[in-house]
C-alpha cells in the first residue's frame, strides 16, 4: 500500500521512494518519535540514516566501524 511518489538520485541512479512516518526510531539510548522517512524502491539491502535525521544530533562522527552520535 506504499505510494512511490518521490524520486531520489543515488549512487546507483534514480530510484523511486514512498514517504512514510515511523512511530519511533531507537539508536542506542536515543529514541525519536514520528520520524519522517522514505522507503527506497531501489535494490537496497541496508537501511540508511539520512542527513535530515542526523541533523537531530549535536554532532556525529565515524570511528572505525562505529557511528558516534551526540545530543
Amino acid at each position: 500500500r506504499l505510494a512511490f511518489t518521490q524520486q531520489a538520485k543515488t549512487a546507483n541512479g534514480v530510484v523511486s521512494g514512498a514517504p512514510v512516518v515511523l512511530d519511533s526510531v531507537t539508536l542506542g539510548p536515543f529514541t525519536d518519535r514520528n520520524v519522517r522517512a522514505i522507503v527506497n524502491g531501489g535494490d537496497l539491502h541496508t537501511p540508511l540514516l539520512g542527513m535530515n535525521y542526523l541533523d537531530r544530533f549535536r554532532s556525529f562522527r565515524i570511528e572505525g566501524d562505529r557511528l558516534i552520535l551526540v545530543r
